[in-house]
C-alpha cells in the first residue's frame, strides 16, 4: 500500500473547500445579474431622458455603448425601448384607412415584411404595424368560409 501524503490531502481538501466557494460566489452573481438584468423592471422617465441623451451622443446603432452607459439595462433592452418608445418620429395616432389599406396590399403582394412597411409609413414601427395586421387586419384577408351548419342556439328548433 502507497503511503499517503498529509499535504496532498490537506491540499485536496482546501481545493474543494475552493471550489465551493466558487460556486457560491458563482451563484451571488448570478442572481445580482439576473437581478440587475431584469425583464420585469420598468423603465422609469429618468431613464427614457438619459437614452434620449445617450442616443445623441452616440447615435443610433451604437447600442452597445449606450447600454454601457445605462446601468442595468443591455444592448437588447435600450434598443428596443428607444425604436419602440422613446425616439421623436413615433406617431401615437390611430391608423388612418389609407394606413390600413396600404398594409393590406403590401401583405397580399409581398408579404410580412414589417420592417419594410414601416419605411413606408412614416411615424410607425414594425411592432406596431404587425400588431395593427394581427389584431384588426388578418380577417380581411381571409377568405368566408361557407357553413351548412345552424348556430348553436338554433340547432334543434323548428325552423
Amino acid at each position: 500500500m502507497d503511503k499517503v501524503d498529509p499535504f496532498t490531502i490537506t491540499s485536496l481538501g482546501s481545493a474543494i473547500e475552493e471550489k465551493r466557494c466558487q460556486i457560491q460566489i458563482g451563484k451571488e452573481v448570478k442572481e445580482k445579474t439576473a437581478k440587475r438584468y431584469s425583464k420585469n423592471r420598468k423603465f422609469t422617465k429618468e431613464e427614457d431622458e438619459r437614452l434620449r441623451e445617450l442616443v445623441k451622443l452616440y447615435g443610433e446603432g451604437h447600442w452597445i455603448k449606450v447600454a454601457e452607459n445605462m446601468p442595468g439595462r443591455n444592448r437588447k433592452q435600450v434598443r428596443e425601448r428607444y425604436v419602440n418608445f422613446v425616439k421623436k418620429e413615433r406617431s401615437f395616432a390611430e391608423f388612418t384607412i389609407e394606413e390600413d389599406s396600404l398594409i393590406l396590399d403590401f401583405v397580399q403582394t409581398k408579404g410580412r415584411r414589417w420592417i419594410l412597411i414601416s419605411n413606408l409609413l412614416p411615424g410607425r414601427t414594425p411592432i406596431m404595424i404587425k400588431n395593427r395586421y394581427y389584431a384588426k387586419l388578418r380577417h380581411l384577408t381571409r377568405p368566408l368560409k361557407p357553413t351548412n351548419e345552424l348556430p348553436n342556439n338554433l340547432q334543434g328548433a323548428n325552423l
